[in-house]
């Protein structure tokens, strides 16, 4: 009987150490939800992580800045996934961005971005969102 017990335990252990490791992967998929201003102040602290950012946006014919009412003077670039995986959300952003009437118009309330950070190196380093979603209240 002693043996069944054990048996029991050490099943009951394995299930919980599965339960929490599983717990863990599936947090890792959240976004981190962070700020432009943080982005540029300590920008590898991002890498490999799905961000979620709430910027105001502006478009111009160079593409899409995104920046953070507390530090105007700094922002990042827009960068989107190839066209065949390009739908939803992205696209439709996209379409707005670059309608005629939102060219290098003044920039917008606040929106909500998703996406994944690439630095771009050089002498000052190019940051970039690859967005994988947009929403806007």
């Amino acid at each position: 009987m002693m043996h069944g017990d054990m048996m029991i335990k050490r099943i009951l252990t394995s299930s919980l150490v599965c339960s929490g490791l599983l717990m863990s992967c599936a947090a890792t998929n959240e976004p981190t939800h962070t700020t432009i201003c943080a982005l540029v102040a300590k920008p590898k602290d991002f890498l490999n992580r799905e961000l979620a950012i709430h910027a105001i946006w502006s478009a111009s014919y160079h593409g899409v800045l995104l920046q953070d009412e507390a530090c105007p003077k700094v922002g990042m670039s827009v960068q989107y996934p190839e066209e065949s995986e390009m739908r939803g959300s992205v696209s439709e952003f996209k379409d707005l961005a670059f309608g005629n009437k939102n060219i290098d118009a003044k920039p917008r309330k606040p929106d909500s971005f998703t996406g994944r950070l690439i630095i771009y190196p050089g002498e000052i380093p190019y940051l970039v969102l690859e967005l994988h979603s947009f929403s806007s209240p």
